[in-house]
């Protein structure tokens, strides 16, 4: 135990002992023992036994220490009570004590605890094209502000989206049918990180498409056909890839298509086209849809158009109704040109699409001449009015779906019989 002494008593102590084991100064007869305090004290020969020192008790007035001692030190005011030493300060304690009063030292505890949220889709089933709606809720950690924590979705179609600070809902468009999970994970500031896992979202395909052919010339007639359209279907949109677009309703059924000038421009080229439709419900439409693939022929023969010849060619009458034929080995004739034309004296006349004779004056007049006619099954026809004996021509021009020519078919006959 560390002893806490007073100085004065302290002194005292270490007197008494002295004494107790005789160690006594030895001078000559004559001389008086030296003093030890301030207190007298009786003269004992060698021989004598030392007189033990009483210890002190509280209301006892201590020994002085003689470094303090007033008659010693004439700065000391003897009348002064010799001051108490602070236990506190004894040099005696170890540098282990702790001040009275000091504040604990405290160390936090580390952030080991992850943030926490939550998510949710508006819709977890889609078609290709259509759009979900992710939305974060509950997003809070026990050491970093809601603002602070990182977020970032995962959508599983290879792609990923970082939120900002305080954004808690993001929108995703899937292009490609399939089931694709979604993750969410939260990082807060001290790098603990929570992932959210769903599900995520189903994308299918709306309905079957089945063509009739894949392989067609220009202007060929083929048949599409729409089946299992989903319920809930509003319309669906069909572009045959040559410009042209076509609504329709939507549900099961079958429509026609034919390949032959781009939407106004020239004709489709021969090769492959590409048929998409979108569909549409309440959730949106979809990305076009790829339905099919056609391929047009490439054309590579003219038509062949012939004026027939009548019985009895010279009447005016054999020449009422004009006949002819019109083939071709690709795409096939859509229609003839005819040009009848009839010469009385000087004056020449052709036959127009108002079924009228025109007289012609110039070059310029030759462009309001002739019929357009169709072709049905290889053969075309015309009838006249207003025909007359004389001079009397006949020209034929046909054209092919592939937009080819056909040679120039003539008959010329003066007529001399009405």
């Amino acid at each position: 135990m560390q002893t806490r002494l007073k100085r004065p008593l302290l002194a005292a102590v270490v007197t008494g002992a002295l004494f107790a084991t005789g160690a006594v100064l030895s001078s000559p007869a004559s001389a008086s023992t030296p003093v030890l305090s301030d207190e007298p004290t009786a003269t004992a020969t060698a021989t004598d036994e030392p007189t033990a020192t009483v210890e002190p008790t509280a209301t006892d007035t201590p020994a002085g220490d003689p470094t303090t001692d007033p008659a010693a030190d004439p700065t000391i005011d003897p009348t002064t009570t010799a001051p108490t030493v602070d236990p506190t300060l004894d040099p005696t304690a170890t540098p282990t004590d702790t001040p009275t009063g000091a504040p604990p030292t405290t160390t936090p505890p580390a952030d080991v605890t992850p943030p926490r949220g939550s998510f949710k889709l508006n819709y977890s089933s889609l078609w290709v094209g259509q759009r979900t709606t992710l939305t974060l809720a509950g997003i809070a950690d026990d050491h970093s502000a809601a603002s602070a924590i990182t977020r970032v979705v995962t959508w599983g179609d290879g792609t990923t989206s970082r939120l900002t600070p305080t954004q808690v809902t993001i929108a995703k468009q899937y292009t490609k049918a399939g089931r694709f999970p979604i993750t969410v994970t939260l990082t807060d500031e001290a790098g603990n990180a929570q992932a959210i896992k769903s599900a995520g979202v189903a994308v299918t395909v709306p309905g079957k498409v089945k063509l009739s052919t894949t392989s067609v010339w220009h202007h060929q007639r083929f048949n599409v056909t729409f089946s299992s359209v989903p319920a809930g279907t509003t319309k669906i949109v069909v572009n045959g890839g040559d410009g042209y677009v076509a609504t329709l309703k939507g549900k099961n059924q079958t429509v026609s298509k034919a390949y032959y000038h781009r939407y106004k421009g020239a004709l489709l080229p021969a090769g492959p086209v590409t048929l998409t439709a979108t569909y549409t419900n309440k959730q949106g439409t979809t990305t076009p849809i790829v339905i099919g693939k056609v391929t047009i022929k490439r054309d590579s023969w003219n038509p062949h158009v012939t004026v027939t010849k009548p019985s009895h060619s010279e009447r005016v009458k054999s020449w009422k109704t004009i006949h002819g034929t019109a083939t071709d080995k690709g795409s096939g004739v859509h229609d003839v040109i005819v040009v009848p034309m009839k010469a009385s004296g000087n004056k020449v006349y052709c036959y127009t699409s108002k079924k009228k004779w025109l007289r012609l004056y110039n070059d310029t007049d030759l462009g309001r001449c002739g019929v357009i006619v169709g072709v049905s099954k290889g053969k075309w026809s015309l009838t006249l009015k207003g025909l007359t004996k004389g001079a009397f021509t006949v020209i034929a021009v046909g054209e092919d779906w592939s937009d080819r020519a056909s040679n120039v078919a003539q008959r010329t006959k003066t007529l001399t019989h009405a």
